[in-house]
């Protein structure tokens, strides 16, 4: 008895269940799987269009919503009722996904784009991407359609792959080579004036054949050195120095007490305007109590001047000096 009870208030927990496949799974019928259910579905009755555009082509409008509905009544109906909208949804939409991938790698690597020319590398690596690729294609390619080859760095033309080397080559010549040199000095112009390059052409005395030694003595005596310009070189106004943690953590407490001080002047405004608005209407009331006591008291005479047996002539004449006293 004592075991039965403490089994009742202690459950086991529970186990969960593991995800089934597209592929593995099958109906009632043993044979039918959930991807062929959902292939077959997407790939008649313009299904696939109205997924992608939410019309047919007679005009009749439908949200996927609905569609992932009908697809979902189709697996219950075949004895699969472990599938969820979310899961269709994703489901469609990495079918999607990984034709568009395998399309890219089609384009990037120069395949053909008609896939009936496609030989068995091709295929074999197309079906990596796309598993389902040769049979959803007809359907799929009308709106999914090839995309432009995007660019990589690893792929190069003859052409391309030249003048690559020829910039690293350039890159990497020496500063005293007279290339670099021309360089320096083009971009040194800009801050001084430099007497012109000496050449062999300009002085044909100059020796035909100078060793390395003459040459790159003759070079450092006649011909101006490379030039960088360094930061300090900059006027002072383009000098701009590091603002430190410091001076920054003091800026944004400035920033905060503006902000607070700005937000006070706002609350005394509006408290100002609100005791206007208060005093306003409180003269209003006063006015209307006055005017409604004098109303009163004309009326109380009037009763009382003709008590008096007054013709209504005389009260009004009455009135009226009494107003101009």
């Amino acid at each position: 008895m004592v075991t039965g009870s403490t089994s009742s208030k202690n459950p086991q927990p529970q186990i969960r269940k593991k995800p089934i496949a597209w592929d593995t799974d099958a109906g009632r019928d043993g044979k039918t799987s959930s991807m062929e259910m959902m292939l077959n579905w997407l790939l008649r009755d313009e299904k696939f269009r109205i997924w992608r555009t939410g019309v047919s082509s007679n005009g009749q409008q439908m949200s996927k919503k609905s569609l992932i509905s009908e697809l979902l009544n189709e697996l219950l109906q075949a004895g699969i009722d472990y599938r969820k909208q979310a899961d269709i949804h994703t489901k469609i939409y990495q079918l999607e996904h990984d034709f568009e991938k395998a399309r890219l790698w089609i384009v990037n690597n120069n395949k053909d784009l008609d896939s009936a020319t496609h030989d068995d590398a091709t295929r074999a690596i197309v079906m990596q991407k796309c598993k389902y690729y040769y049979r959803i294609e007809p359907t799929f390619s009308e709106f999914l359609p090839f995309k432009h080859k995007t660019p990589s760095s690893a792929q190069h033309t003859p052409d391309k792959k030249e003048e690559v080397q020829q910039q690293q080559a350039k890159q990497s010549t020496p500063p005293h080579h007279p290339i670099s040199q021309q360089q320096n000095l083009a971009h040194m112009s800009a801050f001084a004036p430099i007497r012109p390059v000496l050449s062999n052409d300009v002085h044909p005395s100059h020796p035909p054949a100078p060793t390395s030694a003459e040459s790159s003595s003759s070079l450092s005596s006649s011909q101006p050195v490379a030039f960088h310009p360094s930061p300090s070189r900059y006027p002072p106004h383009l000098q701009e120095e590091p603002i430190t943690s410091n001076e920054r953590i003091e800026i944004q407490r400035l920033r905060l007490r503006e902000t607070i001080h700005l937000d006070r002047m706002e609350i005394k405004r509006r408290k100002l305007a609100i005791r206007e608005t208060e005093s306003l209407a409180e003269m209003e009331i006063a006015r209307r109590q006055a005017t409604a006591q004098i109303l009163a008291a004309h009326a109380q005479l009037i009763a009382e001047l003709r008590t008096l047996g007054l013709p209504n002539a005389e009260i009004i004449d009455y009135l009226k000096k009494s107003e101009n006293i």
